[in-house]
């Protein structure tokens, strides 16, 4: 069974735009259902497990497009390509430094998603799965969110063997020619595109539990 809809994934490392293109996205008026986050699959997580139920809440959007927006989703964009007619994927891409810095404020001192946790140094938190891991459990966090920068675009370079793939930097959300792109790329008709708009934007700390 396949859902006969065009889906747009948007990939990037989180701390990115990530909500800001969620945002602007779900305010066009030819996007049927654009979500933030809502196909949370583990990192590592085989993706045969993914089935036509994981896609119910998109079912009703038959011959529309649908988006969702998420760091996550990248291991298992070709899965999800399975079930829609067609996937376009818009990767988002902060500086490396703010995005490393960004990381850093988000996250607790005691949490770090991009290490295995075998030596006590660090708390487990819920998002760890969502995260590949790296072999620097003893070296400084900002070296662990460095080899997973670099490795998330990497692998991101890869999917332009098999989809049409817009990469887009992350300062350059709010331009006027650049959120054209972005309408042009989904297949919007630009005339009753939204491109003025002012979209959210996450700039805050998480909360310690």
């Amino acid at each position: 069974m396949i859902i006969p809809n065009k889906i747009i994934l948007g990939l990037g490392t989180g701390r990115c735009g990530t909500l800001c293109l969620s945002d602007f996205l779900k305010q066009q008026p030819h996007m049927a259902l654009c979500t933030h986050e809502h196909l949370k699959w583990k990192w590592y997580e085989d993706s045969s497990n993914i089935n036509i139920d994981s896609f119910k809440r998109y079912a009703a959007f038959s011959n529309s497009t649908v988006a969702d927006i998420g760091s996550f989703l990248l291991p298992h964009a070709r899965k999800i390509s399975e079930f829609f007619k067609e996937t376009k994927i818009i990767v988002l891409q902060r500086y490396k430094e703010e995005t490393i810095q960004s990381w850093m404020c988000w996250t607790n001192k005691v949490h770090n998603y991009w290490v295995p946790h075998t030596k006590g140094m660090w708390e487990n938190d819920a998002w760890d799965p969502m995260f590949p891991t790296f072999d620097l459990e003893e070296f400084p966090k900002e070296d662990a969110i460095s080899a997973y920068y670099d490795f998330y675009y990497e692998e991101c370079k890869k999917l332009k063997n098999y989809f049409n793939v817009l990469w887009i930097k992350t300062e350059d959300l709010d331009d006027y020619n650049n959120r054209k792109n972005i309408c042009e790329f989904c297949g919007f008709d630009l005339l009753k595109c939204k491109l003025n708009i002012p979209c959210k934007k996450n700039k805050g700390h998480r909360k310690a539990k």
